[in-house]
Order: C-alpha cells, then sequence, then structure tokens
C-alpha cells in the first residue's frame, strides 16, 4: 500500500460537462457519446507516480511527516510554484536559471520555516498531467503571458480514439480546474492504422507494414494520399496492398491528364502558366468543366473547414478521374489539332491551363512531391507551389444548369454504351438514331439542350426524345395459374401456343388443335420488347433505345473509323510526333469494303495527317502489319514523310 495523491474531479465535474461544450469535435459523435460517458464517470484523478523518471510533485512536507501514518499533510504542506520562490525558499543556494529541475537534484533541497525542516515528496507526476498542460505550458505562461493572452485556447488538437480516456481527458481537466474553461476550441479524432482484416498491427503477429516498405512499393504521394482517403474522423483503416496500388492508378491518372495538351501547347508556343478564358472559344464542355472546377473548389474548401480532409481529397481526384480524364479529354482530343491558332484549340488550351493551375493547388496538400513537380513544368515562377494562394471560386464560371444537364447527358451515354453492346454494334460505328424515352421533363430538357454534344458523344445521326416509345412489341407470357383450372387436360397445349405468341395474335385468338381460342385477360400477361435492330437500356430518368439497323452509309463510316484506329495505333508504335505527317499504303481484301474506305479518305487523311496515300503497303514501309477487320483481311504500311521541327 502507497498513499497516492488526488485531483478532485468530483468537485469539479458539473464545470467539465458544461465546457465540453465548448469544444467543437470532429467527429461529433465521439464527444456526445464516448467523452460525454467518460466524464459523466471519471473518478478523482490519481496524479502521483512512485518513479525516478518525471516531473517532481513540488510539494515540500515536515520531515517527520514522512515517516508518519497519521494525519492531513494540507495544513503542514509547502506548495512550490515556481523558480523564483524554489531559490527563495530553500535552505540551499541555488541559481533559479540554472538548477535541474528533476529528480535527483531536487531531491536534497530542504526548507526550514519557523524551526521545522520540510522535505519533497518524492513521488513524481502522472505523465498525463504533464501533457495536460500543453497548450498553456508551449507558450511559456505563468512565465510569459503575451502569447498566452494572442493564442490561448488553442485552436485545433488532434489525437487517436484512444485519446478520449487520455489527452482529450487531461487537457480538459487541468483546463477546467486552472482556468475553469476548455483548453481547446475544435478536437480532430482519428483512427488507427489496423492490418486489412482490421486487427492491430503487431511485430509477434507479423502483420507490420512500416511507412519504408510502402513507399519503397508504391512511393511517398501515394502512400499519403491513400491514407488521407479514407475517414480522418474516428474510423480505423484497414491497410490494403490493393487499395494502395488503387491510388497509384488515380495518382497515375492525374499526372496523364496533367501532361496530356502539353505537347500540344509547346507545339504551338502556348503558355499555360497564364491562360486567358477569354482568348478563343469556349464549347459547352469547356463552360461545364470550368463549372465543375468552381464546385470541386467550393467542395473542398467546405470539407476542409470541416477537417473532413478525405472528402477534400476525393473530391478532387474524382473529379480529375472521372469529369476531366473520362469526359473532358475525350471530348476535347480532337481540338488539339486543329490547324493553326484555331479559336476552339486556344479555347481548349486557356481551359485545360485553368483546370491544371488549381488543380494542382488543390492536390498539394495530399500528394506535394507530384504538385510540386506539375507545378515547376507548368510554371515554376514562384519557388514553390506550396507558397501559392489556395484557389478561389469564381462565381462567375459556375453554371448549376449546365452541370445538372451534363449528368443526364453522362447518364444517357452510358446507357446507349450498354445497349450498343448489347446490340453489337461498337461506339466507332455510327448508328442511325438513338431514342431516350423519359417522362421526365428535367430529363428531357437536358437531352434537347445538349442534343448536339450528344449526338456526337454517342456517334448517332440522330436524337429523338418521347414520352414513350411506340415501337415497342408485346410478346405473351401465359399464366398457368389462371389457364390450368380453365383448360384441364389441354392447358399445356395451351400453355404452348400462347408462349412468345405476340398480342395481336393472342387477342384475336389462340388456336389449338384446329380450334380457336379465346383467353380471359387474366390468362395471359405481356412483356414489351423493343423490335429487331434496336436495343435498350434503362437509366435513372428513363430509357434509352440504339437503333443498330445498318444502312450502306453508315456501315461505310464504320470500316473507314476502324481503319483510322489501326493507322493510329501504327503512328503510336512508331513513336511518331503528334504533328509528323506520313504516307499510307493500304489494301483491303474486299472489293466492296475497299470501296468504303476509298470513299473516306479525306477523313482518313485529316484524322492520321496522311499526306498521301499510295497503292501498295511495302511503298509505305516503315511499318506494314495486316489486320482483321470485320472478318475483312486489311494490310496497311506507313511511313513518315516529315518530322516535325521546333
Amino acid at each position: 500500500m502507497t498513499d497516492q495523491w488526488f485531483i478532485s474531479i468530483t468537485d469539479i465535474k458539473d464545470e467539465l460537462l458544461d465546457n465540453i461544450e465548448d469544444a467543437e469535435w470532429h467527429p461529433e459523435w465521439a464527444r456526445e457519446n464516448r467523452f460525454r460517458d467518460f466524464i459523466e464517470n471519471a473518478p478523482d484523478w490519481n496524479v502521483s507516480r512512485q518513479r525516478y523518471w518525471g516531473i517532481p510533485i513540488p510539494i515540500w512536507v515536515p520531515e517527520d511527516a514522512l515517516e508518519s501514518d497519521d494525519g492531513t499533510l494540507d495544513e503542514e504542506m509547502i506548495v512550490i510554484g515556481n523558480r523564483e520562490e524554489l531559490a527563495d525558499r530553500v535552505d540551499q543556494s541555488i541559481d533559479p536559471d540554472e538548477i535541474d529541475l528533476h529528480r535527483p537534484t531536487v531531491d536534497d533541497l530542504t526548507i526550514t520555516e519557523d524551526g521545522t525542516t520540510y522535505r519533497r515528496i518524492e513521488d513524481v507526476f502522472d505523465v498525463w498531467l504533464d501533457s495536460s498542460v500543453a497548450t498553456w505550458a508551449t507558450l511559456g505562461y505563468p512565465g510569459e503571458t503575451e502569447d498566452f493572452e494572442e493564442l490561448w485556447p488553442a485552436d485545433l488538437i488532434i489525437e487517436a480514439h484512444d485519446q478520449t480516456r487520455g489527452w482529450f481527458w487531461s487537457q480538459l481537466g487541468m483546463g477546467t480546474a486552472a482556468f475553469g474553461e476548455s483548453p481547446y476550441k475544435e478536437v480532430l479524432m482519428h483512427g488507427f492504422a489496423n492490418d486489412k482484416n482490421g486487427r492491430k498491427m503487431s511485430k509477434s503477429v507479423g502483420n507490420i507494414v512500416t511507412p519504408e516498405e510502402a513507399i519503397e512499393r508504391a512511393g511517398r504521394d501515394p502512400l499519403r494520399a491513400y491514407l488521407l482517403s479514407h475517414d480522418q474522423q474516428g474510423v480505423d483503416l484497414s491497410f490494403d496492398w490493393d487499395g494502395l496500388g488503387s491510388m497509384v492508378g488515380r495518382l497515375n491518372i492525374c499526372w496523364n491528364v496533367f501532361r496530356f495538351p502539353l505537347t500540344y501547347m509547346d507545339l504551338d508556343g502556348y503558355d499555360p502558366a497564364d491562360p486567358d478564358l477569354s482568348e478563343g472559344e469556349l464549347t459547352t464542355v469547356d463552360e461545364w468543366v470550368l463549372s465543375r472546377l468552381q464546385n470541386v473548389k467550393q467542395e473542398a474548401t467546405e470539407a476542409w473547414d470541416d477537417y473532413r480532409v478525405h472528402d477534400a481529397l476525393n473530391t478532387v481526384l474524382d473529379f480529375i478521374t472521372e469529369d476531366v480524364s473520362r469526359f473532358y479529354v475525350k471530348a476535347t482530343r480532337e481540338r488539339m489539332w486543329d490547324d493553326g491558332d484555331s479559336a476552339s484549340k486556344l479555347g481548349a488550351y486557356a481551359t485545360l491551363a485553368t483546370v491544371q493551375n488549381e488543380v494542382i493547388r488543390l492536390l498539394a496538400p495530399f500528394t506535394p512531391y507530384m504538385a510540386e513537380q506539375m507545378y515547376q513544368i507548368l510554371d515554376g515562377s514562384t519557388t514553390t507551389v506550396h507558397a501559392l494562394d489556395w484557389p478561389e471560386v469564381d462565381a462567375d464560371l459556375h453554371k448549376p444548369d449546365l452541370e445538372t444537364d451534363m449528368a443526364v447527358l453522362r447518364d444517357v451515354e452510358e446507357a446507349a454504351a450498354n445497349a450498343r453492346q448489347r446490340g453489337g454494334r461498337k461506339l466507332r460505328w455510327p448508328v442511325s438514331r438513338i431514342v431516350v424515352e423519359t417522362d421526365d421533363e428535367t430529363v428531357a430538357s437536358a437531352v434537347d439542350n445538349l442534343a448536339d454534344l450528344l449526338s456526337e458523344r454517342v456517334n448517332a445521326r440522330e436524337i429523338e426524345i418521347v414520352d414513350e416509345f411506340g415501337e415497342l412489341e408485346e410478346f405473351a407470357e401465359p399464366q398457368m395459374g389462371k389457364i390450368g383450372p380453365a383448360f384441364g387436360a389441354d392447358a399445356q397445349k395451351v400453355m404452348s401456343a400462347v408462349e412468345g405468341a405476340a398480342r395481336a395474335d393472342v387477342e384475336a385468338g389462340i388456336e389449338v388443335d384446329g380450334e380457336t381460342i379465346e383467353l380471359d385477360d387474366e390468362m395471359v400477361e405481356y412483356r414489351s420488347e423493343p423490335p429487331e435492330h434496336v436495343t435498350g437500356t434503362d437509366f435513372e430518368g428513363g430509357t434509352v433505345y440504339v437503333d443498330t439497323t445498318l444502312t450502306e452509309d453508315l456501315e461505310s463510316e464504320g470500316y473507314a473509323r476502324d481503319v483510322i484506329r489501326r493507322i493510329q495505333e501504327m503512328r503510336k508504335q512508331l513513336d511518331l510526333d503528334v504533328e509528323s505527317e506520313i504516307r499510307v499504303g493500304l489494301t483491303v481484301d474486299d472489293e466492296r469494303i475497299e470501296g468504303f474506305v476509298d470513299e473516306h479518305r479525306d477523313l482518313i487523311a485529316e484524322e492520321v495527317r496522311a499526306a498521301e496515300f499510295v497503292d501498295d503497303p511495302e511503298d509505305a514501309g516503315d511499318r506494314v502489319e495486316d489486320w482483321e477487320i470485320e472478318d475483312v483481311d486489311v494490310t496497311i504500311g506507313v511511313a513518315v514523310v516529315a518530322e516535325q521541327t521546333v
């Protein structure tokens, strides 16, 4: 049994509970549940420890009291408050500025007053008492008051969820006891990093992943971004190598999006460090991505303000990978090929450069190395990207109605792609029409507003909007529960005759064994199907129907597009500069298909930068390859005519 020293918590418990409300917690449930429950049931705080290392408790008591087991020391003890008081009252001569306030130095110091000699109790403080005064001790208080008066209480403290019984609590306890208020304004409580099964990492279990290992395998920025991408507010992370790998992939997309326009800009002498959106012509997709950028900045800023770091990061990454990479870049790529300083190209350059400049700053806190490299390539006029201002929302560029319309367009586009796949018609091949069936006025309006863009995106000659697709055909599904009792032994024959029959045929009467049978309505249900060569796919606002009927005109362009794709692949294999002109030779092992390709030589030349065509692929012999396009053998030769000089 040993004597211990306590701080009476019960005397200030009501004040503690009141002061809980003065600090904002992230997440809020941690304060209202876990922390409040702990405070309500907190016992008096044992602050003494029988150890050598630690802060000595500055209490001196009469020498004989240290050896006595009876009585109280409250009226006989001396509590020393600072160095100067210690030097003034101890019997020994000490320099208050130089003395080491730890054991064993202070153990030998005595105080003699009114004939009684006092010695310090041998206990040291609980280390949590030391950390509990961190908010003012780091400011030099009470020795120094200027910084304390300006900066205290602390704006924010951050620790894991185990500290509801530790640092969060000890600071509140001492702040309340010493000043009657909370020593912090906000608390961010994060979780732990566990293994992929949610178990605590442990050397004995062998499931530890060291930062060095993760950095070696993935890199510093991917590790940092991966850790910050999960919920930071009280939620544990189950570390998974696949998850880290996915983050590497997302950042690679960011890098590729960044690099995409730079070659074209360099060839045209365009400076992406100082984009001017008033130069050139902004298209609908330009205005949309710039509007989305304003939303992303707003959402990221609000997430940071609320310490939802993961939301801030994922908002930016989703914008780059989903909006910019998957949609905007694909919609804009061909504008990079415009001749000269076309208004469309300059508009695309200005839009991409604006997105780049601001996204780099949004990424900088999460991926500091990648953002720095991007900034130095793009601009570099300031020492570091981390010295730049956080980007602000430009209300003039925010177009929420356009964003709403574009969200509908993307849903329709995805449904159309699915319907194309089911109908066996790839995107490179045009279709005659796409029909959007919807009874939602918002959806219909969005499709109508963006019909031209949608037509381009889904490669359709015509976009139709209807509230009901009138070309659906209805086929019968017999209901055995009704037919069986009515027809008895002949029920199966009736079922077979009805199954899959057209509605008109059923309503006209079904013939069974030479006899025409009329069925009651409840005996048959009908399923609706689009006609042959039309496939449909549902989306949130309705159904998209794709007419895959193949006309000679559509087929001709489809083959030409496939030839273009193969030549582009060969350009890539030859590692040609984007401006390099080529000579193309091709033969088609089908006279009819060869005619289709010849019809579109101008289109092919424009898309692949072909300066001339020759009959024999070997005459364009830098690279010759055999391809199969829709079961037709095609031989293509490509040769460089002239390399672009800069």
